[in-house]
């Protein structure tokens, strides 16, 4: 083996291999002048450290100081460690050759640069140490009482708040009335609200929240917040863009305040994209244009403009909007892994698709605080990407400022009128002082003075319900095995997965499948230790490797947690590697877990089940007359199935024959659209899809259609 320091001073690495002392063994009892041992500790989630003692004597070396650097490598040539000395002490009491003995302690090269050690959840397979009983000194431990308390077959996981019911409420404006009570709250998503919120007063942009394509420098700060100076006339090469992608889920709104632009300005603002930054791929923003000596903005939807263009003029100051609303909040599925035999497995994942209401508007800020904004387009698309890239400019060749972008996450309601002739008008939440109409309070719906529903107008809100999430899995394995055995019962835990904690039941669903796979991992609660000698010759041992244990026709492999290298001292050299390894929660999940259910979780918990029939998200009340509601399901139904309305939210299927009704059945339709009698002025309606199966798998959500509205 071989040690080296390196003090900066331009000499490089010195060799002080034979300044490192051996502990005689009578020190051992002294520990007054006990000498450091030399040895390597590496541990998962630590800095690995090199420990040990020097004693320079007549060498003519100078001391090891702090800050030295320190590498060692066995005579293989395989590198141990490098690092920084830390702690270097002067042993008091223990003279050796004439001079005091040094010990030392060093930390790895990323503790240098502030880098985090890795515990991140990491496959083995590629880094596997097969071990032998008979030659590698295996000492397998009992297992833990905490993994014994956790081998369950029947998993309950719960998460966040998730949204459930969609929700369809009606009532009537009478041109006077400002306020609505909700039935319920409108589920809002947990976390930030304001996912961005910037008006460019630092002497520059936040690095957390932006990156740039601008190789000519037309992007920077002014005396007018952001300053746009050109492109290279170019689509998709000089773009700001936020750092993180957004999810295209519940309510947003994009909003770019105190816009100038100067003639000549080409581009797009307040894009949605997805994968690139490219006008093709734009599912949403407001297009810049400047041909002909026209100066206009446009809608731009699905990479084309679309509506009436708006002629802007030189010197004004705009405001421009993106709305976006989809009915589902959570777009992006989570995931969650587990090491299962030294192999990472992964459950969970994938994209939502649905569909998605949107506005892009402009307004004149030089006019009245009640002057409405200009809509560019309002509309509606079947599909849409489940996640984007937000990128508020994108310049070919923009001149302009801006004095603030925003974006914010308003929840999941979507409130719109429909007038007398026939209009449809989407109503815009916020504030009055920006010339927007309403505002949600808890169960509050408020439109502010100037924006109250006119006689006869049907107000209709749209939002979501919200409770916990959860979701309760039971091993198919375990379920046979204890079949054949003829034995009862599973063996139960609760868990509340704390980081990233799921934010739906499909989510609780896949963390729960990922604790059954990690608890019947032949691995899981082994734990022990063994010894190496000379392993950096073949394969050099790490934290988060694994060692294979012959305990099966195909080996256990365990995660290592610890290893400590010493040097034995001796020549031919020996180095001996004592190796730790368990196989527990700490090292085999990607997700954290607390035990125990959620206190507000629905119990008992039944099993869950893969729905296979869509809610209906898109489910929309054409008509609200004084007698009947006209419902639009949104959707066709399937083979042999329908739609089937109740009063209440359970009891779902036909009424059994020879069965007295029960009276919460109002009707079950084969078609897309039909038609709920009404009988008085408050009112609810649940509606559910079912199939065509002989017996029928419903929508996974209700869909509640709430009256206020007065009856003929």
């Amino acid at each position: 083996m071989r040690i080296s320091f390196d003090f900066g001073d331009g000499n490089g690495p010195v060799d002080y291999t034979a300044t490192l002392v051996a502990p005689p063994p009578a020190q051992h009892s002294n520990a007054s002048t006990t000498i450091e041992t030399f040895r390597i500790e590496r541990k998962r989630g630590q800095y690995a450290r090199c420990f040990g003692t020097v004693e320079v004597g007549t060498s003519g070396l100078e001391p090891p100081q702090q800050g030295c650097r320190v590498t060692v490598h066995a005579t293989s040539g395989a590198q141990l460690f490098s690092g920084v000395i830390v702690s270097p002490a002067v042993r008091a009491g223990s003279v050796l050759n004439g001079s005091a003995p040094v010990a030392f302690e060093a930390m790895e090269d990323a503790y240098l640069v502030n880098i985090a050690p890795d515990v991140s959840l990491q496959p083995t397979s590629s880094a596997t140490h097969p071990v032998a009983f008979s030659e590698n000194a295996i000492v397998l431990q009992p297992e833990s009482a905490e993994t014994a308390g956790e081998r369950a077959t029947d998993v309950l996981v719960t998460g966040a708040e998730e949204p459930t019911t969609y929700v369809t409420e009606l009532f009537q404006g009478d041109g006077t009335t400002a306020t609505f009570a909700l039935t319920a709250k409108p589920f809002v998503p947990s976390g930030q609200k304001s996912l961005i919120a910037d008006s460019f007063i630092d002497s520059q942009f936040r690095s957390a929240v932006w990156r740039f394509a601008d190789t000519g420098q037309h992007i920077g700060l002014g005396s007018g917040g952001l300053r746009i100076t050109g492109g290279n006339g170019f689509d998709g090469q000089t773009y700001m863009a936020a750092q993180q992608p957004v999810e295209m889920g519940g309510t947003l709104c994009a909003e770019m305040r105190g816009l100038v632009l100067q003639p000549g300005s080409a581009g797009v603002l307040l894009g949605m994209y997805g994968n690139v930054v490219t006008v093709p791929t734009c599912f949403a923003g407001v297009q810049v244009n400047a041909s002909g000596g026209a100066q206009s903005l446009s809608a731009l939807v699905n990479g084309s403009a679309t509506g009436t263009p708006y002629n802007w003029a030189t010197g004004h100051s705009y405001t421009l909007r993106v709305r976006l609303h989809c009915g589902e909040t959570q777009r992006v599925l989570g995931s969650y892994q587990a090491l299962v035999n030294g192999a990472v497995e992964t459950w969970g994942g994938g994209l939502v698709d649905a569909p998605m209401q949107m506005m892009i508007e402009v307004l004149d800020e030089g006019l009245a605080s009640s002057t409405r904004a200009t809509v560019l387009y309002a509309g509606a698309v079947s599909s849409s990407i489940a996640s984007a890239v937000f990128a508020p400019v994108n310049s070919q060749s923009l001149v302009m400022t801006a004095a603030a972008i925003t974006l914010q996450q308003q929840g999941s309601a979507w409130v719109a009128t429909t007038q007398t002739d026939g209009s449809v008008q989407v109503r815009r939440p916020g504030t009055p002082e920006t010339g927007e109409d309403y505002r949600i309070s808890g169960t509050s719906l408020e439109f502010f003075a100037g924006r109250e529903p006119a006689a006869g107008a049907l107000v209709t809100a749209t939002y979501r319900l919200g409770q916990r999430s959860q979701a309760r899995v039971q091993s198919a394995t375990a379920t046979a095995q204890r079949a054949q055995m003829g034995l009862p019962g599973f063996r139960t835990a609760s868990s509340r997965v704390t980081d990233p904690q799921p934010r739906s039941s499909a989510d609780c669903a896949a963390a729960a499948q990922a604790l059954l796979g990690f608890y019947g991992s032949p691995a899981f609660g082994v734990r022990g230790k063994c010894s190496m000698a000379n392993a950096e010759r073949t394969a050099d041992v790490q934290p988060g490797d694994a060692v294979a244990l012959p305990v099966a026709a195909t080996p256990v492999s365990v995660p290592v947690t610890r290893v400590t290298i010493r040097s034995g001292h001796s020549v031919p050299e020996t180095l001996e590697y004592a190796v730790d390894f368990e196989q527990a929660k700490s090292n085999g999940l990607s997700f954290r877990t607390e035990m125990g259910a959620a206190a507000d979780a629905a119990l008992p918990a039944p099993v869950y089940a893969v729905v296979t029939t869509a809610s209906l998200p898109q489910l929309a009340v054409t008509v609200a007359g004084t007698t009947s509601l006209q419902v639009d399901a949104g959707t066709i139904p399937p083979v042999g199935g329908g739609f089937e309305v109740r009063r209440h939210d359970g009891g779902w299927g036909p009424d059994q024959p020879g069965a007295a009704p029960d009276g919460e059945l109002v009707l079950r339709s084969p078609v897309r659209s039909f038609s709920i009698p009404r009988a008085a002025f408050a009112e609810r309606f649940y509606v559910r899809m079912y199939d065509g199966s002989e017996t029928p798998v419903y929508s996974g959500q209700s869909s509640l259609i709430c009256t206020h509205l007065p009856t003929g």
